[in-house]
């Protein structure tokens, strides 16, 4: 089978090594396709490695809950069904893994120019499957090309690495309460840990956007990326002897990072290494990141539950602890959104001022325009960072908070 989008963290490791990897996950793999003998070896391949395995219809895509959805092309005439389950599956599923197999013929069809728009708008995943009519031992085929497909693509997508923006307004917070960044590198230990691999970054925010202003009116010329590498000096020090910093200029030749590494230490890195990118975009750096490490989401931890149409506090972030009962603006006349194409945030569908006046509210432009157009990353995911516990459940890929129907934060999508 050949894979149209190679992952970086696998390579040279045995399937029982990535198995060990998965680290409280229980991984659910949904098959679809109507070759019976592709299914039963698949299936059984899958099972081996102690996936819970279910056979799906092109009908039934979209009501089931996987981690990862197996689509074989062949044997299809109509496509209509796949094109809707893809979009769907993107935006109920975002955590899910979609891949397609296909023959070399299948995807040359007329028929299929509409499922090719797909598989580029929603970074789709596909791979070549073995042929019956070639001519070969199929069965001996399909059993390679299970192994391959679990050991390439099925699970390098879930053991990568997470990679979390600790957003600088959880550091404009410590005047009011100090304990949320402490509360939530904790968690980040923890995690780590438990054998999460974690790549951290950090972010201005308004107390270093106000630095910059004083400094500046005062004819004083304040580097921003000192600034940000002030804030990942603090995080290493708060992780102690489990964080490491590794500086821009490293990032070089360190990339992607090895496994080993990650298993050491939580890294922690203030900006990539693209010079385009002005230092003050941070977030647009931690895209870079994610992208350079082939990683299919970036965590942006902030001190919201997720996207509201508008910024749910109305006074500035330093007040926020002072009257409490003023701070939040939310409900029916400021909905939620568990997940907003990033078009649609430039367009305007929600208001981006935040409580500083800005017009950057979640996230900056320029990382917008970035999440349109990548090729590997396919969305932010924004959770609430003084909620250390939604972080577990945003690395564990779960949708909602146990027990409950409230989101693990919101979904900024690609396109």
């Amino acid at each position: 089978m050949a894979q149209s989008n190679p992952q970086s963290y696998s390579e040279g490791r045995s399937i029982d090594e990535l198995v060990g990897r998965l680290v409280n996950k229980h991984p659910k793999i949904g098959i679809t396709t109507s070759d019976q003998l592709l299914r039963e070896i698949s299936g059984n391949e899958l099972t081996r490695v102690g996936f819970a395995v279910t056979t799906l219809n092109p009908e039934n895509l979209i009501a089931s809950s996987q981690d990862v959805y197996v689509i074989d092309l062949e044997g299809l005439a109509d496509y209509s069904a796949i094109n809707t389950a893809i979009k769907q599956l993107r935006e109920s599923r975002p955590d899910s893994e979609i891949v397609l197999l296909s023959t070399d013929q299948v995807l040359s069809r007329p028929q299929a120019l509409p499922l090719k728009w797909q598989i580029a708008k929603y970074l789709v995943v596909t791979y070549t499957r073995p042929s019956p009519s070639q001519g070969i031992d199929y069965g001996a085929a399909l059993q390679s090309a299970a192994s391959e497909l679990n050991r390439a693509v099925i699970l390098p997508f879930l053991t990568q690495p997470s990679l979390i923006k600790i957003g600088g307004s959880l550091f404009d917070l410590y005047d009011t309460n100090p304990q949320v960044i402490f509360k939530l590198l904790e968690k980040v230990k923890e995690l780590h840990g438990e054998g999460y691999n974690i790549i951290l970054t950090t972010g201005g925010g308004p107390r270093n956007d106000a630095e910059r202003l004083v400094s500046g009116a005062y004819g004083v010329s304040i580097d921003p990326a000192a600034v940000l590498k002030r804030q990942a000096a603090t995080i290493e020090q708060i992780l102690g002897s489990a964080g490491e910093y590794v500086p821009p200029g490293r990032l070089r030749t360190e990339l992607p990072f090895s496994y080993e590494w990650l298993r050491r230490k939580i890294l922690i890195t203030s900006l990539s290494s693209d010079s385009k990118i002005p230092p003050t975009e941070s977030d647009a750096h931690t895209l870079r990141i994610a992208e350079a490490q082939g990683l299919y989401k970036v965590i942006f931890a902030k001190d919201t539950d997720g996207v509201y149409h508008m910024d749910p506090y109305k006074q500035p972030r330093r007040e926020r602890g002072r009257w409490p009962w003023q701070a939040r603006s939310n409900g029916k006349d400021n909905p939620f959104f568990p997940y907003i194409y990033a078009s649609e945030v430039l367009n305007g569908r929600i208001d981006r001022t935040d409580a500083q006046g800005r017009g950057e509210h979640l996230i900056e432009t320029s990382a917008l325009f970035f999440l349109r157009s990548t090729n590997i990353v396919r969305s932010v995911q924004v959770v609430n960072g003084t909620k250390p516990e939604f972080l577990r459940y945003a690395l564990s890929g779960q949708r909602y908070a146990p027990g409950t129907t409230n989101y693990v934060g919101s979904f900024i999508l690609r396109g």
